[in-house]
């Protein structure tokens, strides 16, 4: 199981340098081989920020999966390796455990607290596409699986669009609507 934390660390060892001390991640080829305990967290802000929806967060490890939603997942990457049979159920112990902790420790805001944007870094950052002016507020009821259909519809109308079948565009923009 590797992370981005991963890539620094990496990088130095293959170049022949140690990590800092203290340095979180690990280097990947060292030898030291896989740990399958090891969680790496996952995190999505993407259906707050852009689809009014409940942040995702959860871990990973090299055997299962869980994701922290309204409607939570589990997946047993050793029986269910595609992902297909979510099985919340049947999450043992640990897992759930971990996961609870990935929760608290993302609502605790490891990054120190949130601050408002100046009028200036605002602008500068909406004009590099990072922020939205005006974006909805985020729902923490609502589910991001359940914005999938309107998502593929989407995809599929800026598909037709692109080739230049306006109205099929159109069509299929008015039944996601």
């Amino acid at each position: 199981v590797a992370g981005a934390v991963d890539v620094t660390p990496t990088v130095l060892h293959l170049l022949g340098l140690d990590a800092p001390e203290g340095m979180d991640g690990r280097a990947l080829f060292a030898g030291d081989g896989a740990d399958p305990d090891r969680a790496i967290y996952l995190e999505s802000v993407f259906p707050a920020e852009n689809m009014a929806c409940a942040p995702l967060f959860g871990f990973r490890r090299l055997h299962d999966k869980a994701i922290e939603a309204p409607r939570p997942e589990y997946y047993d990457l050793h029986t269910d390796p595609g992902e297909a049979d979510e099985s919340w159920d049947l999450v043992p112990d640990d897992a759930r455990m971990l996961l609870e902790h990935t929760v608290a420790g993302a609502a605790g805001g490891a990054g120190g607290g949130e601050r408002e944007l100046s009028a200036g870094e605002k602008e500068s950052l909406e004009s590099l596409g990072y922020v939205q002016a005006g974006g909805a507020q985020a729902d923490p009821t609502r589910d991001p699986k359940d914005q999938m259909p309107l998502l593929r519809g989407l995809r599929e109308a800026m598909t037709l669009q692109r080739d230049g079948r306006f109205d099929e565009a159109l069509e299929v923009a008015e039944r996601v609507r």
